[in-house]
């Protein structure tokens, strides 16, 4: 696809694991899961799906949800080039969704792995 926004389009990065429906007015738009491969993303990088959406309903999406955490904490973002959003998505490898998987680590001092049965 090419790298501008001539079509109209805006490209939406979705960090979130699953799929999430842009609905604005009687349109709703679903944008992929940045790990479900669904909806028409283009591209995954650093962990966001990348998915082409009317830059029009994008802006109506935006505006009704401004407040919402998705937007607050760049899980969902857009840019008007495909390029752009890759580049942004850089920028934002180290935004945590709160579902990233648990490391041992995590678990705290004193917790050690299981053993399966023998």
């Amino acid at each position: 696809m090419a790298d501008s926004k001539s079509s109209g389009n805006v490209f939406v990065c979705n960090k979130l694991q699953h799929a999430h429906v842009l609905k604005g007015g009687e349109v709703e738009i679903t944008i992929a899961g940045a790990t479900d491969g669904s909806g028409d993303a283009l591209v995954f990088t650093n962990e966001y799906a990348v998915t082409p959406v009317p830059a029009e309903h994008w802006a109506k999406w935006k505006e009704i949800h401004k407040d919402s955490p998705l937007l607050k904490n760049n899980l969902l973002f857009a840019e008007e080039s495909q390029s752009g959003a890759k580049s942004k998505a850089n920028d934002q490898r180290e935004v945590k969704t709160g579902k990233e998987p648990l490391t041992q680590k995590d678990f705290g001092a004193g917790v050690k792995p299981g053993r399966p049965e023998e």
